[in-house]
């Protein structure tokens, strides 16, 4: 879970990547799922016909944004996502910034619960059918933070022996 601090503080998602899957979920953590339809906040990594997908929703409209280039190519990428106010903007392998922002005027997201990796449980229920499936491939090196990458040193989680829990989970070749 971020570590939650002023909610203007930016939060980012660091992590590298390797997969040839089309679609699916690469990181998860949104409120519980609830009765009665009301947008639920979340923050999300995830693949759209190969593509880098970030997107999160901070209860006043969801933003969306998406890599010119796929990602999908079986080669190791490097993922930076930050989301500072509505504002969002993700990087990979160093290349272009894309941004965009959320419609509204929230600016703090409010997710309480789970940080999911590479899949969650009940993908369509949890995700509201933004992603029916996780993904295959390989993962590593993930820094989730309240800061702007540069602004402090960081340690990547081990998720090896820091995960709850872990489902269809294997050690990933070199």
């Amino acid at each position: 879970m971020f570590p939650r601090s002023r909610p203007d503080a930016p939060e980012t998602i660091e992590l590298e990547i390797r997969t040839t899957s089309t679609d699916g979920v690469i990181f998860w953590q949104g409120m519980e799922v609830r009765e009665g339809g009301r947008e639920r906040d979340f923050i999300s990594l995830g693949l759209k016909d190969g593509h880098l997908l970030f997107s999160y929703q901070l209860g006043s409209g969801e933003a969306n944004i998406m890599t010119e280039d796929p990602i999908n190519d079986g080669e190791w990428h490097k993922i930076t996502a930050i989301r500072e106010g509505k504002s969002g903007s993700i990087q990979v392998d160093g290349e272009d910034v894309v941004s965009g922002s959320s419609p509204g005027k929230n600016i703090m997201v409010d997710t309480k619960g789970s940080v999911y990796i590479g899949g969650v449980p009940d993908v369509q229920l949890t995700t509201a059918g933004k992603f029916s499936s996780g993904i295959s491939g390989c993962i590593k090196n993930l820094v989730i933070l309240n800061a702007r990458p540069s602004d402090q040193l960081h340690q990547p989680i081990d998720l090896k022996h820091n995960a709850e829990s872990g489902h269809n989970t294997k050690e990933c070749p070199s």
